[in-house]
């Protein structure tokens, strides 16, 4: 029998890592049970504040640790910047092993029982040289469920939230995930996890941190111990509770979680060191497999989205769609921030991310328009939003300020504004006019060269002169180049924004990529967005190899007259529309080295900055939106010309293509994210708005 280790008067002697952020009440009820030990060895990560906002309680968290009243060895690592989840973490917890043999760690949501302490201290001891036992964790959401006959048992369940280890297992953290791609082709998780549930999760999990880069540690660890056959010390009640929904990690299945007391006094050991099936599978089956509910909802719209496949299900639907809109519009949603100001401003943009609270990469404008809501209210107003084309909302209200998509074209708001009302086009393109005018001179230049005539497809209803003049401002998501367009009109403040990326695209994988191998990535518009003309040019060099991604199906005319384009060329891709968050999307931009947007007009293109997000190195027009030094740029578009760079850059060697890629990555990273949006669109408002 193995006593309670626990010294009340002189303190615990194993060493503890305590890792906090921004969040004081979680960290100053977790810090309370680690005072209550009194461990002689106390080592305290701290990761910087993300935004100005949070500066104010990582010092208060900060200020909560150093409240130290016992004889204590205390060794910080705080850092000023912010790092994020993975490499924060990580490097503390490395940081940690280079200083001590073996420890504890808590994050600071994790409320542990008293008696975890004295559990972790046995383990530890117990497996030092074991080397199959990688780590201890305090964690067991069924607890009420499972009925282990012994005090812990083994699992390949691998739960970070309150745990312990060893140097000589961390030493085997895989941060990169270096060997998933050839798991993951020779099915090695099979081995593991005979549950077709777990199987689905772990591979979908593994694949968002080594594809998309999610920021998450944990998995990382996960991924270590399960490929080097680790096992986990999982104990028979749960002796750790999530209490944060907000933080550093997802608490998931142990959020809140009971706690109950571990018999030091009447330890039972399990029989042999091997996993616990019947565990693991029960906690599987809790887990991943969903309630009934769930399986009713997931077969519910797997059957939608089966019958939408069909032809005459997809035009009802439609149908329907267009008729109900036509008969009652899109929506209205009023005072979208919960706010109670005298002011109120009207935002005619789109309607669906106000009302799906879900993340949604189609289009960055998902995200960027339910920040720009949360801007104005910062400026003192109540914000309501219509769809920008809903000619069915029944305003009750006078506006003081009218944000408009595209002025001229809904009228609502006309006899709905306060005397001192302001108007304010928001635009996220080159001017209508020149839009028309230039797509009509690629689809001339296509009769010339095909004879062959194709019809507009990004048809957009010019914006009248007069409404220019009424306008108190404008804010643009382009360059100089797409904001000289409006030159002929009297616009009297004009402001450029910026556009975002993705960072979960970042990839720093070179492996696989080729200088032959180009990514089209587009929406509607083949003709206006240059895909004619390079899959003529591809034709012509069979070694290159051009995927697109684009909604070109849609386009039946421009399909008839490049069906041979299309489907017979070994060495062109037709891939279609796609999810930037799909695992066929990653794997394409994992082997492209370039992406060729020859547009005619655009505003700032989101499709250049997905590209140049996930390490693409951008060949397009100045018009596409971005500064002189950001982008390769096409100055002549005729085939001649093109198949002349294109041919250049094929030619380009590796090492030359790494470099780039990381120099395009990074300029997507600091000119392209969130934060500058809204710095540009909060500086372009107060600027117009001011009198």
């Amino acid at each position: 029998m193995i006593k309670n280790n626990i010294d009340k008067k002189n303190g615990f002697d194993v060493p503890i890592l305590f890792i906090i952020f921004n969040r004081p009440k979680y960290t100053e009820q977790v810090f309370a049970e680690i005072k209550k030990i009194k461990p002689k060895k106390l080592f305290i990560v701290a990761d910087g504040p993300r935004f100005p906002s949070e500066i104010e309680l990582c010092n208060e968290a900060k200020k909560i640790v150093e409240n130290i009243d016992w004889d204590c060895e205390v060794k910080k690592n705080f850092s000023e910047k912010n790092l994020g989840l993975k490499k924060r973490i990580s490097s503390g917890i490395t940081w940690f092993f280079e200083n001590v043999e073996e420890g504890i760690i808590l994050e600071d949501d994790c409320l542990p029982h008293p008696t975890f302490f004295d559990y972790c201290k046995m383990m530890l001891e117990k497996y030092r040289d074991n080397n199959n036992v990688m780590m201890i964790s305090g964690d067991n959401p069924i607890q009420d469920t499972y009925n282990a006959n012994c005090s812990y048992f083994f699992s390949r369940y691998y739960a970070i939230w309150g745990w312990a280890t060893w140097k000589r297992a961390w030493d085997k953290f895989d941060i990169k995930m270096k060997k998933w791609p050839e798991y993951r082709k020779t099915n090695l998780l099979k081995h593991y996890y005979k549950n077709k549930y777990a199987l689905k999760h772990f591979k979908e999990i593994f694949d968002n941190s080594y594809y998309r880069n999610e920021d998450t540690w944990g998995v990382r660890w996960f991924y270590s111990c399960l490929f080097n056959n680790g096992l986990c010390v999982t104990p028979s009640v749960n002796l750790i509770s999530n209490i944060g929904v907000d933080g550093s990690h997802t608490a998931g299945n142990n959020q809140n979680i009971s706690l109950k007391k571990f018999d030091s006094e009447n330890i039972t050991h399990p029989d042999i060191i091997t996993v616990n099936e019947k565990f693991d599978e029960l906690l599987y089956d809790r887990n991943f497999r969903g309630s009934r509910k769930k399986i009713f909802k997931h077969f519910y719209n797997f059957t939608l989205s089966t019958l939408a496949k069909s032809g005459f299900a997809k035009r009802t639907y439609r149908f329907l769609a267009r008729q109900k809109n036509k008969l009652f519009g899109f929506g209205f949603y009023e005072n979208v921030n919960k706010t109670n100001y005298t002011k109120n401003c009207l935002l005619l943009y789109i309607i669906e991310p106000f009302r799906i609270d879900k993340i949604n990469y189609r289009h960055q404008n998902y995200e960027q328009v339910k920040t720009l809501a949360s801007l104005i209210s910062e400026l003192g107003y109540n914000v309501d939003v219509v769809n920008f084309n809903d000619y069915k909302v029944k305003l009750k209200k006078n506006y003081n300020l009218v944000i408009d998509i595209h002025p001229g074209l809904n009228n609502i708001y006309k006899n709905h504004q306060a005397k001192d009302c302001k108007i304010i086009y928001y635009s996220t393109g080159a001017d209508p006019l020149f839009l028309i005018q230039e797509e009509k001179k690629r689809l001339d230049y296509l009769y010339k060269r095909k004879n062959v005539k194709l019809g507009p497809k990004r048809s957009i209803q010019a914006v009248p002169k007069q409404i220019f003049s009424s306008l108190n401002g404008m804010l643009h998501m382009g360059n100089e180049l797409n904001l000289k367009t409006y030159d002929s009109y009297n616009i009297k403040k004009k402001y450029l924004i910026n556009n975002t990326g993705y960072t979960f695209l970042n990839s720093y994988d070179f492996s696989k990529k080729s200088p032959k191998n180009f990514l089209f990535f587009a929406g509607s518009g083949q003709v206006h967005k240059g895909l004619d003309l390079l899959l003529e040019i591809f034709t012509k060099h069979d070694d290159l190899h051009l995927y697109i991604c684009s909604p070109f199906e849609k386009e039946k005319d421009f399909v008839k007259l490049y069906k041979k384009e299309l489907y017979e060329t070994k060495n062109i891709h037709p891939v279609g529309s796609i999810n930037i968050n799909s695992f066929e999307f990653l794997n394409i931009v994992r082997i492209c080295s370039y992406i060729l947007h020859p547009s005619c007009s655009e505003g700032q293109s989101g499709s250049v900055l997905i590209g140049m997000s996930a390490g693409l190195i951008p060949i397009i027009t100045k018009i596409c939106g971005l500064k002189d030094d950001e982008a390769i740029y096409i100055d002549d578009v005729s085939t001649n010309n093109l198949e002349k760079i294109l041919l250049n850059y094929s030619q380009k060697n590796l090492d030359w293509i790494k470099n780039e890629s990381q120099k395009y990555m990074k300029i997507a990273n600091d000119n392209y994210n969130i934060e500058k949006f809204k710095s540009s669109v909060r500086y372009g408002l107060k600027q117009i708005l001011e009198n």
